[in-house]
């Protein structure tokens, strides 16, 4: 995970603990310890599930950039040749 993505994370971890300081959901339930486990073990495999979307979200937005970069190369160069062309008496079609 590149360093920006971490530091993405860790601002939306944070707003969360905001959010929820803000708005604790008061529920005041009484687990026993097996429940608690059971808890534990579904929060540790949500946990990894966003992980996984993160770093998908990650090489989403890596492809997003490169195609951005990729189309204005191509924009530049198109731009390019019609100049060319104009500069060289042609008719453009």
């Amino acid at each position: 995970m590149k360093t920006d993505d971490k530091l993405d994370f860790a601002l939306l971890r944070q707003k969360a603990e905001e959010l929820l300081k803000e708005h604790p959901s008061g529920s005041g339930l009484e687990l026993s310890e097996a429940d608690a486990i059971k808890l534990i073990h579904e929060l540790e495999v949500y946990k990894v599930e966003l992980e996984l979307q993160q770093e998908e979200f990650s090489q989403a937005k890596d492809q997003i950039e490169d195609a951005i970069i990729r189309y204005n190369e191509l924009s530049d160069l198109h731009n390019r040749l019609i100049l060319h062309l104009l500069k060289k008496g042609k008719t453009l079609d």
